[in-house]
């Protein structure tokens, strides 16, 4: 169990930087919302309690125990959804880009405020 409790404060400690980076992209008003960091820079955004998690450890962990295996489930499910949403970005970008580049204008469907 001590495991599990590691993993949650990971991905929480993974959650709040997201957040916090997404906040501060937002408020800067940019078009480009994109960095790349190092893990090791991830790890210190993350800070030092969830720096010093050794995920290899709770890797094994999941992998061994019964409990780990439907976790390791549901992980492997949210990476293919991961990788499929990405997919798609990429491939609408791409369409956008050959389009563009063809002549061809957009209308972007804005929602009326009220």
């Amino acid at each position: 169990m001590n495991h599990l409790k590691r993993l949650v404060v990971f991905l929480d400690a993974l959650k709040k930087f997201m957040v916090q980076w997404k906040e501060k992209k937002c408020a800067e008003d940019k078009t480009e919302k994109v960095e790349v960091i190092t893990v090791a820079e991830l790890l210190e955004q993350l800070g030092r309690k969830a720096a010093g998690i050794n995920l290899l450890e709770v890797e094994r962990y999941l992998k061994d125990s019964k409990v780990g295996a439907d976790y390791i489930l549901m992980l492997q499910l949210l990476d293919v959804c991961l990788s499929r949403q990405i997919a798609r970005k990429i491939s609408g970008y791409a369409d956008r880009q050959t389009a563009k580049n063809a002549g061809w204008v957009f209308f972007r469907r804005v929602a009326a405020r009220t």
